[in-house]
């Protein structure tokens, strides 16, 4: 008689796909980051985008919940994909982050409280972030608002995690372009 053998079945394999809105809020010659309360990590502000909105609006929402601030998305001023295991929900994630620059009618103050408590936001000098004095997600993302800044490039890359370590790899999918503001003819 044959002994029944308790085989499992592979899972389906899954990886989520998610649009995020995240703004380079500069102040000073400093960005603005935040952390979600608990974590190691800073990231730039913004959020992830509602199946029925854009991302930029997107954006614009989520800073006014963050901040209590109404803005305008600006100039698209990068994209980065980051690839990661979600080890919470055991899934990957390609989360895809437009970032642009940000108006405000009126300017941040230099202490930047958040309306939402389990986010505190902090202005950073690009040279520490350049240096990588803060764990700045996605992985790579501190090089190339460093390099944005002083001449103005468009970045695009993508930023990989490996699954069962911190280890980061970086790609740099396409030719720095540098930008060049629109003109006004009519």
């Amino acid at each position: 008689m044959k002994s029944k053998r308790n085989i499992r079945q592979p899972e389906p394999a899954s990886i989520v796909v998610t649009r995020r809105g995240r703004a380079l809020i500069e102040k000073d010659g400093k960005i603005l980051l935040c952390q979600r309360i608990g974590t190691d990590y800073w990231y730039l502000p913004g959020g992830k985008s509602n199946p029925d909105e854009t991302i930029s609006r997107a954006l614009t929402r989520e800073i006014e919940e963050e901040l209590g601030r109404k803005c305008r998305a600006g100039e698209l001023v990068g994209v980065c994909e980051h690839l990661f295991w979600d080890k919470r929900r055991k899934t990957a994630v390609n989360e895809i982050n437009l970032v642009f620059a940000v108006d405000f009618s009126k300017q941040l103050p230099d202490k930047v409280v958040s309306k939402e408590k389990h986010l505190r936001f902090k202005w950073v000098h690009l040279d520490d972030c350049r240096m990588g004095s803060f764990n700045l997600l996605p992985p790579g993302l501190n090089l190339h608002l460093s390099a944005y800044r002083p001449v103005r490039t468009a970045f695009y890359f993508v930023a990989t995690t490996d699954r069962n370590s911190r280890n980061h790899n970086t790609y740099f999918c396409a030719p720095q372009k540098r930008l060049e503001p629109e003109s006004k003819s009519r």
